[in-house]
């Protein structure tokens, strides 16, 4: 460490202390006599404030209290070593006894994190620790630094500790393929890698408190925002998903490279990923997403199921309804509450994956108020008339539609913002702080922003949804309009295979199906299995010309049937655009010719083989015959995937492809399998 910000003079040994506050005070006495502050009290309550944030106590009797206030007048450290032990309320619960404190400029963050992290990183190093707690003199403590920072560079590769934790938004195929995908390459590079996947199946392989403090470095494979408090003071690396899945070992040195200490202060930043602010967008988004796809699954298919056999045995449901009637009644009405809630978990989620859990609530109500058109102020524009559906003059008013889907953004984006506004720049009183996140915010930010809401952007924003679902509308009602919708969904839908754009289609899709009964849904559902099947089927009829990628073929089969895209990526690495270019294409048609059918998909967010076999899926009116649609929409576009890729690959491997290559293609796969059973034989 720098001698300007750490020597002799700011080293104090066997200091007589009983409490944390007389450690406070003692420091906070000695940076003023030293010049490094400019006002003692001042950097007693920097201390105390961020000691109400989360302790500074780690382990062993170590801690790291650290104080940015504007009257410090240059970045300094002071180590005290106590006589007596303190209580600190630490990590592990055990007394303190060695202090390093550390005052840093109010504007230098890089400095702050540098030397935070540089301490932080000694204390993670048993040698380290004990010579601190063995030295007798200030000459010792200065030169723990020197030696440590020599080990370290001859430091052994092959022992390298690496845990971590996977999520991506769907919480499926992306979160356990990276898992398998650094456990591969850890074993490659000899390293020890242990990583947690936080999935739809809940929190599997999970970290014990061993296993994190053994890291050298946390990885985080993660498309969505994930708990981290207690990876504080350990270092960081976070990609996404696709990338640990694309480039696993190298991602796995980088971690060692540029990972950053993690510390309270920078608990809601994201670390090591370009593009920060919009990924970060994106990754909240995905939160709520992920959060809701449960509900929506229930709401949908439960839905669907009654529908369904109700248009079979031609009875209309009521709660008038007597004998199994009544019961698929109740039945019903389950899935609706099921589609009441899920928009406003989403919102809650958005939120909360900004802000904490002190934002779930106001989005969670902001979003219900926000699909209750009846809950705006009306008297705006009662008096604007427009043509209604027939024909006669109504006032606007009656055009407002409930938000869906816009109303989860908006609300979980803005209170989620608000809340980390409050959280990390308010200046709140001590005994305020714990009531902030249970009654403050809950219910004074819930109320301003209903009131706003209700005045202001609500008829606006309501009426606007209003004719944007009408348009939509219009255009799927439309001849070729919801052909045209399929196509748009399915290219999408291919494009990146679970990817950011793959997922544009489906957050749009899902959006629409409370609006169009989930026409649009059914598109990006059929083409969601064009790829991974177009691919695992392809290794299975080309043997020969695939033999290498037998196990990735079954794989993308298995999964492809469970409508998981993400298993095409192996081979996309591996073929490029020969597959690329089937993805989209293929994907399109299944998307086209699903709207040609008018295919309804009552589970957002998801589509493949796997829906259909739950009565995920039935015609506009209801009827089951739209599983055959939806399946038939999904054989044309493996079929032409299949073709399609055979060709692209005979022409990347031979640079062209003449007309009898083109019929050769066949015949000799037809041929190599025949000569295999006349050899077996």
């Amino acid at each position: 460490m720098e001698k300007n910000i750490f020597n002799k003079e700011q080293i104090f040994l066997d200091v007589e202390l009983n409490t944390q506050e007389e450690v406070f005070n003692f420091i906070s006495s000695k940076a003023f006599e030293l010049g490094i502050v400019s006002n003692k009290e001042s950097l007693i309550n920097g201390f105390k404030k961020r000691e109400s944030e989360s302790t500074t106590g780690f382990e062993n009797g170590f801690a790291i209290p650290h104080a940015r206030i504007k009257e410090i007048n240059r970045s300094s450290c002071i180590f005290v070593k106590l006589k007596n032990d303190v209580e600190w309320n630490s990590l592990d619960g055990k007394p303190t006894k060695y202090i390093f404190a550390l005052m840093v400029l109010e504007n230098e963050n890089e400095n702050y994190l540098a030397i935070l992290s540089e301490i932080s990183t000694k204390l993670l190093i048993d040698e380290f620790k004990a010579w601190i707690i063995n030295s007798k003199t200030k000459t010792d403590i200065l030169k723990s630094f020197d030696i440590k920072e020599q080990e370290n560079k001859n430091s052994n590769n092959n022992s390298v500790n690496v845990v971590g934790v996977s999520a991506c938004a769907t919480g499926v195929a992306h979160t356990y393929m990276a898992r398998q995908a650094l456990l591969r390459a850890g074993e490659n590079l000899g390293w020890n890698v242990k990583i947690e996947t936080q999935g739809q199946k809940g929190h599997e392989f999970q970290l014990t408190e061993k296993d994190i403090k053994e890291a050298d470095v946390i990885f985080l494979a993660v498309d969505i925002s994930v708990d981290k408090d207690r990876f504080i003071g350990k270092k960081i690396y976070n990609v996404s998903t696709k990338k640990a899945l694309r480039n696993a070992e190298e991602e796995l040195k980088n971690s060692i490279k540029e990972s950053t200490i993690f510390t309270n202060d920078n608990k809601n930043k994201s670390f090591n990923v370009k593009n920060k602010n919009k990924q970060s967008l994106v990754q909240h988004l995905m939160a709520g997403i992920s959060y809701m796809i449960p509900f929506i699954v229930f709401a949908g298919l439960t839905s669907a199921i009654v529908a369904g056999i109700a248009n079979a045995a031609k009875v209309t449901l009521t709660p008038d309804s007597t004998g199994w009637v009544k019961f698929m009644w109740h039945l019903n009405e389950f899935s609706n509450i099921g589609f009441s809630v899920m928009m406003a978990i989403a919102g809650a989620y958005i939120a909360n994956s900004i802000a904490g859990r002190a934002a779930i609530a106001p989005a969670f109500i902001l979003t219900m108020i926000g699909n209750n058109p009846s809950l705006v102020w009306q008297g705006y524009f009662q008096n604007i008339l427009v043509e209604g559906q027939n024909g006669n003059m109504v006032s606007i008013n009656s055009v407002m539609q409930p938000l869906n889907i816009f109303g989860a953004v908006i609300f979980g984006l803005s209170v989620g913002y608000t809340v980390q506004w409050i959280n990390t720049k308010w200046k709140i009183h001590q005994y305020i702080q714990p009531i902030m996140p249970i009654i403050i915010i809950p219910v004074f930010l819930t109320l301003i922003f209903a009131v706003v809401w209700m005045f202001t952007f609500g008829p606006l924003i309501g009426i606007a949804i209003g004719y944007l679902y009408t348009g939509i509308l219009a255009l799927e009602n439309a001849g070729v309009g919801m052909i045209l919708v399929g196509l748009v969904l399915g290219l999408l839908s291919g494009v990146d295979m679970g990817g950011p754009i793959n997922k544009i289609a489906s957050f749009g899709a899902t959006a629409m199906i409370p609006v169009d009964g989930g026409l649009a849904m059914g598109c990006a559902a059929a083409a969601f299995a064009v790829a991974p099947l177009g691919a695992g089927i392809s290794t299975m009829i080309f043997r020969s010309t695939f033999k290498d990628d037998k196990e990735l073929g079954i794989n993308a089969t298995v999964l492809g049937v469970m409508g998981v895209s993400e298993s095409a990526i192996p081979f996309a690495i591996k073929y490029k655009w020969a597959i690329i270019i089937p993805n989209i294409i293929c994907s399109g048609i299944a998307g086209m010719i699903a709207g040609a059918f008018m295919v309804q998909g009552h589970v957002g967010a998801w589509g493949g083989p796997i829906i259909a076999i739950f009565a995920g899926v039935t015609d506009k009116s209801g009827n089951f015959i739209g599983i055959l649609w939806y399946l038939i929409a999904i054989i044309i576009g493996v079929i032409c995937h299949i073709i399609l890729f055979r060709i692209l690959v005979e022409i990347q491997t031979k640079g062209r492809i003449s007309k009898d290559s083109f019929k050769a293609i066949f015949k000799k796969n037809s041929k190599s399998d025949k000569n295999k059973k006349t050899r077996k034989a």
